[in-house]
Formats: structure tokens, C-alpha cells, sequence
């Protein structure tokens, strides 16, 4: 394959994001491409190539996540953090990214997480009978990557995107603490507290001894990349939330991710007590070749 639009065009017929990308109809959809051609220019021959060539044709969920490590990729770039696609030196590992701040060497990877299909109401494919399922298998996901990737001694940044609508933000921070934003168990006694109450997930927390068991991951990144309701400016946004582990073994430093929205943690005695950077439902829209425009995007005014 030499360009994105043969490799889509490879695969139009099987997958609907790929037919909607290479809509000439649809500005959102022409943006859209431009931003991911513009990101496969930044990769070299080789990682391009690869890249190209490996654009899953069986597979409809594993075609949607290799473009999310584009969305991620170009996310890095504009932040101006210096994203490596594919770096080499992990040998047979092959990791989605890694990228630096102050210096340190981050290793990062890319998954999408979906409803569990056993949990979906059979005769409405809107709800669910989640029970903190969609959280467990965050967890579960994020502990298969850990344990995958935890040999290489570098510090871990996962990168997570909802594959359908049923996955929320609130999720996700089920499955990091065990406890979503507003829920006083985050707050009070963190994380003794909560710790006793075995709730689905809980990856960021420690084991029944007390001991860290996945400190190595530094922060875990809430990555949506939703069509906008704007009939104005239709395209593709980014809602970013970064949520950094309470005690990890290399810390990233606060405002690394600006202008997004953080869950930072400070000590207060024995506990730590979480604050939030930005208002949590800021959307980013890629303009340009290396701009990141951020707005805060509501249901009635969207951008």
C-alpha cells in the first residue's frame, strides 16, 4: 500500500469508518484524512509502510484501534512531547508509542475497550446490566499490558478509548480507583478507605498486603474521539482526561498534558487526596498541521 487511501479503499466495503473517511461528501470526513495523512508523513518509510500494511482486514475493532494510535500519535505531537511510533528499542515487544517529558522516556500503548456483550440488554443495544463489568475488563485489559510490558523497566502510559457508547469516562476511574469523580470514597482516606471495599477493578490500588503492584504505569489516559453535534464546523473531536496513578514510580509532572484535564494526587499524611486540573468535558479539535484548538463542548453548545 503507498498512501492511506489505498489502504482504505482496501477495506471500504467491510468497515464504515473507512467509507466514511474516503466520503468527499462529508468536510468532517475530509479534515479527518488530511489530519491522518498528515500524521503518516511525520513516521519514516519504514514505520509508515508498516504501518500501512497492517491495517487489519478481519477484523472491524482491530481496523478502529490501529487508527486510534494515529489520533494518539498526532495528540503527542501537538502537545510537543516527542511521540516515537513503534520504537525499536523494546525489541520483539513492539509497543504503539513512546514519548518524552523532562527527559524521561515514557512507553505507551493503545486499546479500545467495548460493553461486554453478555451484560447488553437483548432487546435494546443502548443499555446494559452493568454490575462494574465495563470497569473489570479496563482493569483486566490494562493488567494484561502491564504484565506484558513491565519487563522492559520503563514507565507505562496507557491510552484508552470507549468502543461504543456504553463505555464512560466514570469506567474508566472505576477501573483505576474504585471510585468515580464525585463519589466521596475517592476523596476520604484514599485509599484505605475504598481499598476495603473490593470494587470491581481497582488497578491503580494496592493488593490485600498493602504492597503497589502496578506503580510502573504513571497515568492512564482517557482518549474519546467523537463526531461532533456541531452543524457549524462538522469533524472529529478529543476528549482528553489524564488520571495519574496516587504513587507511581516515575511521576509525570502536573501540566504536562495542557491544556486537558488531570487528576493530580498530593499526600496528606498517611492518605492522598485527589484534585482535578480543568473541567472534564473539554474537547480538542486538530486544525492546521501542528494546532490543538480546545473548547469546552456541552449537548447545547457544541463546537
Amino acid at each position: 500500500m503507498d498512501t492511506l487511501q489505498d489502504a482504505l479503499t482496501d477495506v471500504r466495503d467491510r468497515w464504515p469508518e473507512a467509507a466514511w473517511l474516503l466520503s468527499r461528501e462529508d468536510t468532517g470526513a475530509i479534515e479527518t484524512l488530511q489530519v491522518f495523512e498528515t500524521t503518516l508523513q511525520r513516521l519514516s518509510v519504514p514505520q509508515r509502510t508498516a504501518f500501512l500494511n497492517g491495517i487489519p482486514r478481519n477484523d472491524e475493532k482491530d481496523f478502529a484501534a490501529k487508527l486510534r494510535e494515529l489520533v494518539v500519535y498526532e495528540l503527542l505531537y501537538r502537545l510537543k512531547v516527542h511521540p516515537t511510533y513503534h520504537p525499536l528499542v523494546y525489541g520483539d515487544l513492539s509497543p504503539d508509542l513512546s514519548f518524552l517529558i523532562d527527559e524521561k522516556s515514557f512507553l505507551a500503548d493503545v486499546f479500545m475497550s467495548f460493553t461486554p456483550s453478555r451484560i447488553l440488554w437483548p432487546w435494546d443495544s443502548r443499555g446494559s446490566t452493568d454490575a462494574g463489568d465495563k470497569a473489570k475488563k479496563i482493569a483486566d485489559r490494562l493488567s494484561e499490558k502491564y504484565t506484558k510490558y513491565k519487563k522492559t523497566g520503563a514507565p507505562l502510559v496507557f491510552f484508552v478509548f470507549p468502543g461504543d457508547p456504553g463505555v464512560k469516562p466514570r469506567d474508566a476511574e472505576l477501573a483505576l480507583y474504585g471510585a468515580s469523580m464525585g463519589d466521596p470514597n475517592l476523596g476520604e482516606n484514599f485509599p484505605r478507605k475504598i481499598q476495603g471495599l473490593h470494587t470491581p477493578g481497582s488497578f491503580f490500588l494496592p493488593d490485600d498486603n498493602w504492597h503497589l503492584i502496578h506503580e510502573m504505569v504513571s497515568a492512564v489516559v482517557w482518549c474519546d474521539w467523537f463526531y461532533t453535534e456541531s452543524m457549524k464546523d462538522p469533524g472529529m473531536r478529543l476528549n482528553v482526561l489524564v488520571y495519574h496513578h496516587w504513587n507511581p514510580s516515575v511521576s509525570i509532572a502536573p501540566g504536562s498534558f495542557r491544556p486537558f484535564s488531570e487528576l493530580l494526587w498530593k499526600r496528606a499524611g498517611d492518605c492522598w487526596e485527589p484534585s482535578q486540573t480543568q473541567a472534564p468535558n473539554l474537547a480538542a479539535r486538530f486544525v492546521d498541521d501542528s494546532k490543538i484548538v480546545v473548547r469546552k463542548y456541552t449537548a447545547n453548545q457544541p463546537w
